[in-house]
């Protein structure tokens, strides 16, 4: 991605300042507030839109090269749309980007006039227009919003403002806005690195989980780790993938999911809006000593008849597992990491690998708590009365009549 060369503001260090030539600016009434904003992760600058703005006075060299192409670059949030007509974003005589009363973005150069559509208020969003000599072109978001071959950028002014337009000494038709930053860039990009440069400044970011696995055993189906994306906006954003063999072949992704047959490692390629971010997954061979496993509970304790299920993180994905019980006749476990308790007692369940790692759990089982019926029924609930009760009081009755008939008898 090309750095910006003519100018580049991102407010750093607290500081309106340019970073590429230390360009003099003056402010236009008041100096913005600069403070460090959470979304974006970086210092913004705030523009009121009644008495703050910002004016650079370029070199003549620096306007010339503009003429020939150049990419100019805004991050912002927009605050309120203006109650009629138009407020300014940045510019000067020659050309702005300005926001109207029906909420949308229009850039001016001579007789040329891009326009977007309608734009978020309080949402952070990026615009760049790109001259190439021969047309201009203006991105939202990194999506092409306009294109126009009319007119000409051809700047003759060496002043350039930031929150309105250079007029004069200072600036007129504010905006009240946030800026993120603020770039111009020697040459024009294209919409490639349009779309990039968008995702770098609102933030996109991934983020993967602790406990993802980039390791997987030749032959078996790895489920690939998909990351949270999300921008300055909190927008939750779609992730593609795809991935390349360790000899450039494209990798068959099915459901999220393939099947390595080689060992070495496969590349894969996580896409959001203009973020790539790539990961290396490592294809071994089973029983590698790299491969870990780590139980989710040292101990557990269950009622005999009772089951629990172990759940196992192993670092190599597709690695076998073999699960056993100390004392089967206590607790067993199946195949699946399912511990049954069967009496009261202690049982130590293992989960082992083929290189000989393993992990380890102690299982107590304690007694059944609970009375049931010959019919496998549950006890009654509290106020019922269970069947065999009926039983035992009829009992309880026929032995104290009979003990009483054998009393008169006697």
């Amino acid at each position: 991605m090309p750095e910006a060369d003519i100018l580049d503001v991102d407010f750093a260090g607290g500081t309106a300042k340019d970073n590429v030539n230390n360009t003099p600016f003056e402010a236009a009434g008041q100096t913005p507030s600069i403070a460090d904003n959470d979304a974006m992760d970086k210092n913004a600058a705030d523009f009121n839109g009644t008495d703050t703005a910002l004016v650079y006075q370029l070199s003549q060299n620096q306007f010339a090269a503009m003429a020939d192409g150049v990419t100019m670059e805004l991050t912002v949030l927009l605050k309120e749309k203006p109650a009629s007509g138009e407020t300014v974003l940045f510019g000067n005589k020659d050309f702005s980007l300005c926001y109207n009363s029906d909420g949308k973005l229009v850039f001016y150069a001579g007789v040329a006039k891009l326009t977007s559509e309608e734009v978020d208020t309080g949402k952070w969003i990026h615009v760049s227009i790109a001259w190439t000599g021969s047309d201009l072109r203006m991105y939202v978001d990194g999506l092409r919003a306009d294109k126009s071959r009319a007119g000409a950028l051809s700047p003759t002014t060496t002043a350039i403002a930031l929150g309105g337009i250079a007029e004069g000494d200072g600036a007129e038709s504010l905006t009240a806005m946030t800026v993120g930053n603020f770039r111009i860039y020697g040459t024009a990009l294209d919409s490639t690195q349009a779309y990039a440069l968008a995702s770098r400044s609102l933030n996109t970011r991934m983020i993967f989980a602790d406990d993802a696995v980039f390791r997987v055993v030749r032959g078996t189906s790895y489920t690939i780790p998909m990351p949270a994306a999300s921008d300055a906006n909190n927008d939750v954003l779609e992730v593609s993938v795809s991935g390349l063999d360790k000899y450039g072949n494209a990798l068959v992704i099915r459901d999220g999911c393939f099947t390595p047959y080689n060992t070495g490692e496969c590349t894969l390629t996580y896409r959001v809006n203009g973020l790539l971010v790539t990961k290396t997954v490592e294809v071994v061979k089973a029983g590698e000593a790299s491969a870990t496993i780590v139980l989710d509970a040292a101990e557990k304790t269950i009622a005999a008849g009772g089951s629990v299920t172990l759940e196992a993180t192993v670092s190599v994905e597709g690695e076998a597992i073999v699960w056993t019980s100390s004392d089967p006749s206590v607790a067993s476990v199946d195949s699946n990491g399912e511990v049954t308790g069967i009496k009261a007692g202690t049982a130590v369940i293992t989960a082992t690998l083929d290189n000989g790692q393993s992990a380890a759990c102690t299982v107590t089982v304690t007694a059944d708590g609970g009375k049931t019926d010959e019919s496998g029924g549950n006890p009654p609930a509290t106020g019922e009365t269970a069947p065999w009760a009926f039983g035992l009081a009829v009992l309880s009755l026929s032995a104290a009549a009979l003990i009483s008939a054998r009393k008169r008898t006697a």
